[in-house]
């Protein structure tokens, strides 16, 4: 299977083909009247037209209103809607064309768990609120290692699915499983999925990149 690779909050056409030059399959447009990455429709279209082909345009939003989205995909090509509201299911199937809601993950520190033993709560342990909600430690006693690499009481993450049926126990697994290594830095428990916070730093240099005569490289280089 092929990876595919997304870079979001693109603003203007320069950062658009930045990104598609060094390789992305997908740019995302941002909606959402709070982001700092805010485009206007009549943005979005202007970078969506300078795109090359196949490169693809997703529309971010949050609690959109439906004319908003229907706007956006009339005029800016959107070939795929990402919500990350509080959306129903329905709300984000009705506009006929592939649409998705990201799984939440933030750092919970008001939610404690403390053991009546020497050593903090064991790494992988999880509180399940729900079947759409749970508390999950990334960080904590590691029998493997027999020691906790930290200094402090580990704090869980907030873990949410905002849409689909996808089993909460699985959610959990794929989430530790994906800060099980950082192997960038030969670090073990990283906290948070490595995937979100090596996206994020290699979106960063991708679009903040000097401008050279001399094409970027691929995107598989900055990894």
């Amino acid at each position: 299977m092929k990876t595919r690779v997304k870079i979001c909050g693109i603003t203007n056409v320069p950062d658009g083909l930045a990104a598609a030059g060094a390789g992305a399959d997908l740019i995302g447009l941002m909606f959402y009247e709070k982001s700092t990455r805010l485009v206007t429709i009549e943005q979005a279209a202007e970078i969506s037209r300078a795109l090359p082909p196949f490169v693809m345009c997703a529309g971010v939003f949050v609690n959109p209103d439906p004319n908003l989205v229907l706007q956006a995909i009339s005029q800016c090509h959107l070939t795929m809607l990402q919500f990350h509201g509080d959306e129903p299911s329905d709300f984000c199937t009705q506009f006929g064309m592939m649409s998705m809601k990201a799984i939440r993950i933030r750092d919970e520190s008001s939610f404690k768990l403390f053991t009546r033993q020497n050593t903090p709560v064991l790494r992988g342990t999880a509180y399940i609120s729900d079947k759409s909600r749970a508390y999950l430690w990334t960080k904590g006693w590691t029998p493997r290692l027999r020691t906790y690499p930290g200094m402090e009481v580990p704090n869980p993450l907030s873990v949410e699915i905002c849409h689909g049926d996808a089993e909460i126990e699985q959610v959990l697994k794929d989430v530790l499983s994906l800060t099980k290594l950082n192997y960038n830095t030969c670090r073990f428990g990283d906290g948070k999925p490595i995937t979100l916070k090596f996206a994020d730093a290699i979106g960063e240099v991708l679009v903040t990149r000097p401008v050279m005569d001399a094409p970027p490289l691929p995107f598989m280089y900055y990894i």
